[in-house]
């Protein structure tokens, strides 16, 4: 097609310049004829005319061609993305501004993930034992990240998802005393404990002064806002805070580090009152330390450029010993991140589009790429330092696509476009570090999945990777990193109905996935890698017309304890009552796992939580609640939006207790405190 259109355009043109000499030389000759005529006397029948009919519709058609042509040429040029991988640091302003000027229509894609932590592992509370308690479920072992509920033996704290405060709860069996941190001008999302400190992660709330009683707050979303709070666990006081302008979009903790990775999805404030004039502005910082709060504008030379300006992501690691911090910039997009106690990988997928007027007409559909640039950063005694990068075409769309292993980086990534015959296609690179670039040792790049199948769910775990791809049942691949220069997909793939969107080792050999069933309701599935198909599947299309599961996209939703053989998630259970018409319930599903049974490995261990039906109006607000879980030793806290459930594991009773929280609802751009 691209050569086609590359004759079109010679032949075109070379058509349009013999017509144009044709046309001067009858205008030219016909001028000298119509001269001799007069001067001898000749009768002129008709005046040439240069524009008739056959030449206009002849002109016109070679234009369109032309015109065509080009479009043709440009629809299949290959699309290109900058492989450089100098780096260059930005310096000034001015630097600053001209990258984002000249690269303004740039999209550039953020990225919303979760966060998470990691309880310490020595108990600073009982005299008497050291409590055992469950950690949240993360992607590396020993890197924590930020979740809305936590606990370290003692203490339980939790986010509400439709509230601002901060419940902390002094835990002892099965009483409890329960304080709530509130400000009317921070709204958390997400929480970790360290030591005896407590780190909110948060939005800064502006008061609009829509709302004269400070009932009615706007949630800046579209402005970068953060906050990072630090309070004493016991006394609750506020110990260290750092509020920034640009947006905290994941953070990790590990020894006594906390890195947190930011993002500026704009460098221009815009006014309503001057909307199309806007102010370039570097973003800024305060720490707030002993009442003390000193601001600090962002330092250019700690920001870097590889090529050009494609968005911007900003890494900052915090000593929670001292609270001195480093920080490194990049003029680069991020969307994914993978980070383990030495290394950081910030990923940021570009789209390259051809947009063309001819599209509007339908001749031909717009083409574009995708590319994914891959910064590495070492981390070490709380410095982050620039390793290395490279460029892969493709995208990785998930946290759990990737993996550093034995110095090896091991990503997945998916391609759609005109050359895939607009279907998904996946690779599976194993990078290898040289220098300041990456070499591909290793590659797959046929097999992963069926034509028309997507990836569900992706898990690494040491030289073995486990892909799940789904059309119409659920292939599971294993492959095998063992050899980085030969990866290879192993015969006799996992087949089911349905589909996982989430996998978890419970030994090198042994899986549970969690995912819908061929009905689309919930399902629980043990496998062995060595078999070919499950080896046990729990469907929960018994308890119920309808079921999911937070679990479906939110990992950290998943209470796991492969030593104790336990796994639970939050359930959303929908169905219908000839007594009392439409039911619905929202509770937490625990299971004991154990694949040395000779009969069931999946059993219930617990159903804790709620149904209602439709004489229930009052507590209909209750189950759009996730429930989420710790344990503590032998108890169970699920806590819902309106109660907390004690559940004993070895008398197997369950109470409840309707704590009094203040309901509130938290639209996504709006606040209202109901009062």
């Amino acid at each position: 097609m691209y050569y086609l259109g590359v004759l079109l355009v010679i032949l075109s043109i070379t058509g349009v310049a013999i017509l144009l000499a044709i046309w001067i030389r009858n205008l030219v000759w016909n001028k000298k004829l119509n001269k001799y005529k007069q001067k001898n006397g000749i009768s002129v029948s008709h005046a040439y005319n240069p524009f008739g009919i056959k030449k206009v519709l002849i002109g016109a058609l070679s234009v369109f061609i032309i015109f065509l042509s080009f479009n043709m040429i440009y629809v299949n040029t290959p699309l290109k993305y900058s492989s450089n991988t100098k780096l260059n640091s930005v310096g000034t302003i001015n630097n600053l501004k001209t990258m984002i000027d000249r690269n303004k229509e740039l999209p550039i894609f953020g990225v919303t993930m979760y966060s998470t932590l990691e309880a310490p592992t020595d108990s600073i509370y009982y005299a008497d034992k050291t409590p055992s308690y469950s950690t949240t479920n993360t992607i590396v072992s020993g890197v924590d990240e930020g979740d809305v509920i936590k606990t370290n033996g003692r203490f339980v704290v939790y986010i509400h998802s439709d509230q601002r405060e901060i419940n902390v709860f002094d835990v002892y069996k099965d009483t409890y005393t329960l304080r709530q941190i509130e400000d009317q001008t921070f709204a958390p999302s997400s929480l970790y404990l360290y030591n005896n400190k407590l780190i909110a992660f948060g939005t800064t709330i502006v008061n609009n002064s829509s709302g004269t009683d400070g009932s009615y707050h706007f949630i800046r979303y579209y402005q970068n806002n953060s906050e990072v709070r630090i309070y004493d666990l016991e006394t609750l006081d506020l110990e260290y805070k750092l509020e920034s302008e640009s947006s905290f979009i994941e953070s990790r903790l590990f020894e006594d580090t906390l890195v947190i990775v930011a993002a500026n999805y704009s460098f221009y404030e815009y006014n309503n009152d001057d909307y199309n004039n806007p102010t370039f502005k570097i973003p800024k910082y305060t720490i707030t330390k002993n009442g003390v709060s000193t601001t600090y504008e962002l330092d250019l030379n700690k920001v870097f450029s590889i090529n050009g300006y494609n968005g911007f992501s900003l890494l900052a690691s915090l000593d929670l010993r001292d609270y001195s911090y480093e920080y490194i910039g990049f003029l680069e997009s991020t969307n994914q991140i993978y980070i383990n106690s030495s290394s950081i990988y910030i990923l940021g997928s570009n789209y390259y589009y051809n947009r063309l007027f001819i599209d509007t007409i339908g001749l031909f559909d717009s083409d574009y790429n995708n590319y994914t640039r891959i910064i590495k950063l070492d981390i070490k005694d709380n410095k982050i330092t620039y390793s290395a990068n490279t460029i892969l075409e493709g995208s990785v769309n998930d946290c759990f696509w990737m993996d550093e292993y034995n110095g090896y980086f091991r990503v997945v990534v998916s391609t759609y476009n005109r050359d895939n015959n607009w279907r998904y296609t996946y690779k599976l690179y194993v990078l290898k570090q040289k220098g300041e670039e990456f070499q591909v040792t290793g590659l797959i790049s046929e097999g992963i999945g069926k034509p028309n199948e997507t990836i569900k769910a992706v898990k690494f775990n040491k030289d073995i990777c486990q892909i799940v791809t789904y059309e119409t049942k659920d292939p599971l691949y294993t492959i095998d990193l063992s050899s980085p220069t030969k990866p290879f997909i192993k015969d006799n793939p996992i087949e089911e109905p349905g589909y996982s969107t989430y996998i978890h080792y419970f030994d090198d050999t042994h899986l549970i996935g969690i995912g819908l069933d061929s009905k689309n309701n919930l399902k629980i599935s043990a496998y062995d890698t060595s078999s070919d198909t499950p080896l046990q599947t729990y469907s929960f299309s018994g308890t119920g017309d309808y079921t999911y599961s937070e679990a479906m996209y939110n990992y950290k939703a998943i209470l796991v304890d492969t030593e104790l053989g336990i796994i639970g998630i939050p359930v959303y259970g929908f169905g219908t009552s000839e007594e009392n018409g439409f039911i619905w319930g929202s509770y937490y599903q625990i299971f004991n796992i154990d694949f040395n049974s000779s009969t069931d490995i999946i059993t219930v261990k617990a159903v804790i939580g709620d149904t209602f039906d439709n004489n229930d109006s009052d507590n209909n607000y209750y189950w759009s609640d996730s429930p989420r879980t710790v344990r503590i030793d032998e108890y169970y806290y699920v806590l819902s939006l309106g109660n907390i459930y004690i559940y004993n594991s070895i008398s197997d009773t369950t109470v409840s207790s309707l704590v009094p929280f203040k309901l509130a609802i938290n639209y996504y751009y709006y606040y209202f405190d109901l009062k």
